[in-house]
């Protein structure tokens, strides 16, 4: 199986039924007022911005995988996954003072100006309350999505309640991985809690049991691709804080300083500082959290990053994860198509460009 080829394709599966999903969100806004109108365009170019799409994909697979065969109408399901996604996004930008997303100005920076030529100068703070009321509004959309497809009431009640709990969960792992930001001793194990919230159970397991769901899947498959998932999650983030230092501005869309600009606390930084000497560990006290940071500085904290075998130790312990995965499925139960697509998915986690 060439996992590339078919995330690609089904990637534009996604984007279609996003497009076609947000243009009638927007006509809908427009009947409101012009105010409206222009939120709801605005939501839907933000949520048309390229991304990978790996969770409505992975909403797809969880639902082969368990023996699904309506693809129609689990595409239309799987946008939901995607548009809290861009709730998110919408309320980081705002916590992370973020000023881009996907190589286009963040959300709130859209209405910075937007309000600066209506209004003048000095509405910082009512772009960022219509950035906050646009993630709230976006929200509301994805429960829109699964109630429009043709799916038996059951089983969108059971997609809403695993939708609201992978909501819930991210919102704790947000609040921890804030307060790792501004904590001095912090620890893998608060870092490994961290990932799970956010990234293993969001990211990988959440939509996989989205799926799953909606085949009618049974407590084994459930377990299965929770034992897949976990430590693929996991790997996913770890290889996910590799980019983001030593990544591509263009391959992540973001700066690649801005992990270390806002605080991030990742096995990287927590294993450089462990490893690493006095001097190493001031220079890095000193760039994390920084923001404004040099370009300069920036480069010496990646050399020590290296140098104390951080990045080493974190691609080990990614690659380990993901190994544990793939593991997990030569035994599963799952079809052979769902099981091809996510050792597929475990292996390009690893492979991701820096």
């Amino acid at each position: 199986m060439d996992f590339k080829k078919i995330l690609e394709a089904y990637q534009k599966k996604v984007d279609k039924e996003i497009s076609a999903f947000m243009s009638k969100k927007e006509k809908e806004g427009k009947q409101i007022s012009e105010e409206c109108g222009e939120m709801a365009r605005l939501l839907k170019e933000f949520a048309e911005r390229p991304g990978k799409r790996i969770r409505p994909v992975l909403v797809v697979f969880g639902y082969k995988a368990c023996g699904g065969e309506n693809e129609k109408e689990i595409l239309k399901a799987s946008i939901a996954i995607e548009l809290i996604h861009a709730y998110l996004l919408i309320h980081d930008d705002v916590m992370d003072k973020s000023e881009t997303r996907r190589g286009q100005p963040a959300f709130h920076k859209e209405y910075e100006e937007i309000y600066s030529k209506k209004y003048g100068k000095g509405k910082e703070w009512n772009a960022i309350s219509a950035s906050v009321i646009a993630g709230d509004i976006i929200e509301a959309f994805a429960a829109q999505a699964i109630a429009e497809t043709e799916f038996d009431s059951e089983k969108k009640s059971g997609f809403m309640t695993k939708l609201n709990e992978i909501n819930a969960n991210t919102g704790y792992g947000q609040l921890l991985d804030m307060e790792l930001e501004i904590k001095k001793d912090a620890s893998e194990e608060n870092v490994e809690l961290v990932h799970l919230l956010k990234t293993a159970k969001y990211t990988i397991e959440g939509p996989l049991l989205l799926g799953a769901i909606l085949a009618g899947a049974n407590k084994k498959q459930v377990k299965e691709l929770s034992n897949y998932a976990i430590p693929v999650g996991k790997a996913f983030q770890m290889q996910d804080d590799i980019l983001g230092v030593f990544g591509s501005e263009e391959k992540t869309g973001k700066p690649v300083d801005s992990d270390l600009k806002e605080g991030k606390k990742t096995h990287l930084v927590i294993k450089a500082m462990e490893n690493g000497n006095k001097e190493e560990q001031e220079i890095l006290l000193a760039a994390i959290g920084n923001p404004e940071l040099t370009k300069e500085e920036f480069e010496k904290t990646k050399e020590i990053i290296k140098k104390t075998k951080a990045l080493d130790y974190t691609k080990e312990k990614a690659k380990t994860y993901a190994q544990e995965g793939m593991k997990s499925l030569k035994k599963s139960s799952l079809n052979i198509k769902g099981r091809e697509f996510l050792e597929g998915m475990a292996r390009y986690i690893l492979e991701r460009e820096l």
